[in-house]
């Protein structure tokens, strides 16, 4: 059975850390923390995620202004 991957973007490091263990225990998935927009769209470009779970106040870009820089720019064809 194929576990989910999951983008956890969050600038707070600690937090974002405790969640990320959190969620691949209890749900059993992969998930991969950004800390921040720029790292995120990174990880983007290498990997295919499932889920992505976006702070929306961090602090170089929005989350709003990350999501449409990945609509303008990131497209994925699902495997």
């Amino acid at each position: 059975q194929k576990r989910l991957k999951v983008l956890l973007i969050d600038d707070d490091q600690d937090l974002g850390a405790l969640l990320a263990d959190y969620m691949g225990r209890k749900f059993h998935c992969k998930v991969k923390l950004a800390t921040d927009s720029f790292e995120a769209m990174n990880l983007l470009t290498e990997e295919f995620y499932d889920l992505i779970i976006l702070d929306w106040k961090l602090p170089a870009l929005t989350g709003g202004q990350t999501l449409q820089m990945l609509e303008q720019g990131l497209y994925y064809e699902p495997e």
